[in-house]
């Protein structure tokens, strides 16, 4: 490896952006099945999951308007996480919107970095694994706004159906839509839960097919990087 591949290898390996936001997630996912909606346990995940995110989008794009826009969304997203407005509610969906959007700028600014580093380190691979992540919370929302405009696009287990009506609350608060989105991301395909209606079966294919192209194509660009990287800095004969 030349002195200057040396040099950004060093630049690139410093304590990363990353990691903090990953610790953050994995908590959030591990968590949230045994915290209630409204819980002092769940405000705090849900507010250190979005400044973590925040503090991404802001290192990541220095542009002081997307980062009021990305605080904005934030702020909408977390009300009826702290009882401003009901979850089910008309202003309850613009608070899921908001995320919605605010999970998508996040990938968008992690992505602009991850696919353009000129060296795979792993503040890199752990970048690209919470994308993975937010992957499936961005079509977790997806999925909980669908059941809320249209209930019975999923088939649930008779139990959960039967311990709680088909509203946003109770589908995020058991995190079956999550469980469901992870499960489809993953390809696992349990068959506990199935979509029902066209638009459900679309997101649910789609979620698939975006998981196996994100890890075929990440695989490939960093093993790509790591060859002409190895390769440049032999000698030629």
């Amino acid at each position: 490896m030349s002195e200057r591949a040396r040099r950004g290898f060093l630049t690139s390996a410093r304590p990363g952006r990353y990691t903090a936001m990953v610790i953050i997630l994995l908590a959030y996912v591990l968590i949230t099945p045994f915290t209630g909606v409204g819980t002092f346990s769940n405000r705090l995940v849900n507010l250190l999951v979005l400044l973590a995110l925040l503090t991404v989008v802001r290192t990541v794009w220095s542009s002081r308007h997307v980062t009021v826009l990305t605080a904005l969304l934030a702020l909408v997203a977390l009300l009826p996480t702290f009882g401003v407005w009901p979850d089910a509610s008309t202003p309850g969906i613009a608070s899921h919107t908001a995320s919605l959007l605010f999970t998508t700028l996040v990938i968008g600014a992690i992505l602009s970095q991850v696919l353009t580093t000129e060296y795979v380190t792993l503040d890199t691979v752990i970048g690209a694994a919470s994308v993975y992540v937010l992957i499936a919370l961005l079509w977790g929302a997806i999925y909980a706004l669908l059941e809320f405009w249209s209930p019975g696009s999923f088939n649930f287990p008779p139990t959960f159906q039967a311990a709680a009506p088909t509203t946003l609350v109770p589908l995020m608060k058991d995190t079956v839509i999550l469980y469901y989105s992870f499960e489809t991301l993953t390809t696992l395909g349990y068959g506990d839960i199935t979509p029902a209606t066209p638009p459900a079966r679309f997101f649910s294919v789609a979620e698939a097919l975006v998981g196996q192209l994100y890890l075929a194509i990440l695989v490939a660009r960093f093993v790509g990087l790591q060859i002409t990287h190895h390769t440049s800095g032999r000698p030629h004969g």
